[in-house]
């Protein structure tokens, strides 16, 4: 058995991802910058937060729908303390309306 292959789908297979991503990779992307906030509520410091002095920036992962209402929030980075407040504040915020559902990154500070 010298000389075959042991895996001889291994070129189709990586063809057939290449083409998965090519097609996912194609598809309209809209970032932050082509979707605006409209209205945006200031974060609420909290109390406990802000007696043990922490500070820093939340980052948060928006679903927003085609009407500007954000859907589903969910918080990628920054301290637990301050992560359930920032998605308190930015599930209040409008953005401008767009044609379709779109994933929006957003930072939210807390200073002191």
């Amino acid at each position: 058995m010298k000389g075959k292959r042991r895996f001889p789908f291994t070129r189709a297979w990586a063809l057939g991802i290449l083409v998965l991503l090519g097609v996912f990779l194609a598809a309209p992307i809209v970032s932050a910058a082509d979707r605006s906030a409209v209205k945006k509520v200031p974060p609420t410091y909290p109390a406990l937060a802000r007696k043990m002095r922490i500070a820093g920036t939340v980052k948060l992962e928006v679903k927003v729908d085609p009407s500007g209402k954000p859907q589903d929030i969910k918080v990628v980075s920054g301290h637990p303390l301050l992560g359930p407040a920032a998605k308190e504040c930015v599930s209040q915020w409008r953005f401008s309306p767009a044609d379709a559902e779109t994933t929006e990154v957003i930072e939210v500070a807390f200073t002191m």
